[in-house]
């Protein structure tokens, strides 16, 4: 039986060698955030979305979809279940990307670093609301 080799880069690479030289530090990146659109009926029965009150800059004190910073080693719905949890008490189950977006190019003011904006489409499926 012919054993097949194992395919290299144009630098003469494996897999496992090319990993073990990345630099991760090489190429700028962006940090990423997530958004969330967490829709609900009220009392009433009327279609409503659920806003937090900002606590930090940009734009504190003013309303705003919830949402954070991604930690690194979840994924994009874990980030989003997470968030809402901590900024409402709400259990959410992420449901699709409903938008992708560069901060810089549609949030004042510009940051000195690339970020993008992941939102995400949520269901409600339990939990207390808190007041952030």
């Amino acid at each position: 039986m012919e054993t097949k080799a194992e395919p290299r880069n144009e630098k003469g690479q494996t897999l496992a060698e090319f990993l073990a030289a990345y630099d991760e530090n090489k190429y700028r990146r962006p940090s990423v955030t997530v958004d969330m659109v967490v829709f609900t009926l009220n009392e009433r029965g009327e279609l409503c979305v659920m806003l937090i009150r900002r606590r930090n800059h940009p734009f504190i004190g003013r309303w705003a979809l919830p949402g954070g910073w991604c930690d690194v080693n979840q994924s994009v719905g874990e980030n989003t279940a997470k968030e809402v949890f901590e900024e409402a008490g709400l259990t959410v189950q992420p449901q699709r990307i409903i938008a992708v977006q560069d901060r810089n190019r549609h949030n004042p003011p510009r940051y000195a670093y690339g970020v993008v904006k992941i939102f995400m489409l949520c269901a409600l499926v339990g939990g207390q609301f808190q007041e952030n």
